[in-house]
């Protein structure tokens, strides 16, 4: 008697790579891309088209910016390759497909490897390559202007923070292991504060070069290439003052050359480095790739990582969101934005959203602007700022009793169409082990779009191997309501794998099963 055996698990956790292809844990399958699993209408459901911030090209790619709660108003601030900082209006408008003008300011750097931070109503951006003195930016309520430190003992640091008061400045190629302290504003000293002189004796040396500098509520985590290091206290040190800081060594087994991917997360700080993407607290570190099962899929991509690029992370709704750029032509190891659920460690991929910086909104409601990688994009999608919230938008189902004709596919901006594909694991279809004929493949989904298309490809091996090709078993057609579909497959196998592949762009997907109908040959007969 035929049976059907259900290839996908029930409730979708994520993608997972870090275990034999067979022997997967429940809720993971092999591959998912461009679905949100286990939210919305379904297990997997087709993730929103981004949209566009920016309507006019800023010049260069975006290395980063700030979101500036300013004292006479909130601004977007943007730094770009070409060399300007760009005032990016229009970010408050909740109509997340309006396009808004971004208007040059002034000169600011070529390249930095971090955004901005705030402090006494200012905001500092670095050099990334230590030639200048950081500059800070200010508004009046009318205008912008921008600033440069010129006061004696200013470092030249290529990273930057805020803590207690002051701000901490690192990496300075004249001393790149050293950490400086600015001068407390208002001060007897030195009252103008960061602006003013620093004091010479107000620094710190540390065990290597400085490569990012992360405050957390009771100390100061100084990351390396190949180590991280943790400063105590609340005094630093000045002249003719005794300091409380003392320097310990946090872990010798991990660093970051990553600055842009160093965020925090509620009472935590997450990196990422080539051994994966960690959280810690202060006390311990978790591999967050190592835990949601992707620990070698994102080395193997980390090494492509393209020459002058740096991972970017920034987290929204409690999701932590990764970008990584290569430039690869194998569709496994291309560039993508990996996204962690970290309440639950678990991971998925969203394709033709390479990032080249992330800023986080700072006021109002949660929102990431991202600069759009130009690679392989004309200079009408690139270099532009776009906003991540519209890719986590439930696509609503339209009514099955009225024309879908006033509903448009989701295509990016950039032209290139949402396709999502899943792979299952390869799953042995009988226990104890018997060779089963294979008759027909099953796939459940709700697919719809203007018009009846083949919209989704359905493909399956019997080879364990995880990288040997798929046999293109044919599509099936969109559905308005929710169907159960079927292609043939007559052969015999041990075990099955089955992709599920977008081919045409849909207004909206949703897939919920995907069975396999099979029959027991002779057990006796090998």
């Amino acid at each position: 008697m035929a049976k059907v055996i259900t290839m996908l698990p029930a409730n979708i956790r994520g993608f997972a790579r870090d275990f034999a292809i067979d022997q997967l844990p429940p809720g993971y399958v092999w591959n998912l891309v461009d679905y949100i699993p286990n939210r919305h209408q379904s297990g997997c459901t087709i993730r929103g088209a981004w949209t566009l911030l920016s309507s006019n090209s800023l010049g260069g790619p975006i290395w980063g910016g700030y979101h500036a709660p300013y004292a006479k108003g909130a601004k977007l601030l943007v730094c770009g390759s070409a060399g300007n900082l760009w005032d990016q209006s229009g970010w408050q408008n909740p109509d997340v497909t309006t396009q808004s003008p971004a208007t040059a300011v002034g000169s600011m750097f070529t390249s930095g490897k971090q955004n901005g931070v705030m402090l006494r109503d200012r905001v500092y951006f670095a050099d990334a390559t230590g030639i200048q003195a950081p500059k800070y930016v200010t508004y009046n309520g009318t205008s912008l202007a921008i600033s440069q430190l010129a006061g004696a003992n200013v470092p030249k640091a290529t990273v930057l923070a805020v803590y207690k008061d002051r701000l901490l400045a690192g990496g300075d190629p004249a001393n790149p292991s050293a950490l400086y302290f600015s001068p407390l504003e208002g001060s007897i000293a030195h009252p103008q504060g960061p602006l003013g002189d620093w004091d010479v004796k107000s620094m710190i040396t540390t065990s290597r070069a400085i490569t990012g500098i992360m405050p957390m509520a009771a100390a100061v985590l100084i990351f390396h290439d190949g180590m991280i290091e943790k400063i105590r206290g609340a005094k630093p040190p000045e002249t003719n003052t005794d300091t409380d800081m003392a320097l310990d060594t946090f872990t010798a087994q991990l660093g970051c050359i990553d600055t842009a991917s160093i965020v925090p997360w509620e009472e935590n700080v997450i990196f990422a480095n080539m051994k994966g993407v960690h959280l810690t607290d202060g006390s311990t570190i978790r591999s967050l790739t190592d835990q949601g099962g992707i620990g070698d899929a994102w080395r193997e991509i980390y090494l492509l990582k393209r020459s002058g690029t740096q991972v970017c992370a920034e987290v929204y709704l409690n999701n932590l969101y990764v970008s990584i750029l290569t430039n690869s032509p194998n569709p496994d190891l291309r560039s993508f934005l990996f996204v962690c659920d970290l309440s639950q460690r678990t991971w998925y991929r969203f394709a033709n959203v390479e990032a080249t910086s992330m800023i986080r909104a700072t006021t109002g409601g949660e929102e990431i602007w991202w600069g759009v990688d130009p690679t392989n994009r004309t200079s009408a999608y690139a270099p532009r700022i776009a906003r991540l919230s519209p890719l986590n938008i439930a696509q609503r189902e339209a009514n099955t009793e009225a024309p879908l004709s006033g509903f448009a596919n989701i295509v990016d901006p950039d032209g290139n169409s949402v396709l999502p594909k899943i792979e299952t694991g390869w799953m042995k279809l009988s226990k104890p082990e018997i060779e089963k004929r294979i008759r027909h493949i099953y796939v459940s989904h709700m697919t719809q779009a203007n018009g009846a298309v083949e919209a989704l490809r359905v493909s399956a091996k019997v080879s364990a191997a995880p990288y040997t090709a798929y046999q293109d078993l044919g599509t099936v057609p969109t559905t308005p309501n929710y169907e159960r579909k079927r292609v043939r497959y007559g052969r015999p196998a041990y075990g099955l794998q089955v992709k599920v592949e977008q081919v045409l762009p849909t207004h909206m997907t949703a897939l919920y099963d995907i069975g396999v109908e099979a029959w027991a040959s002779d057990g006796a007969k090998l």
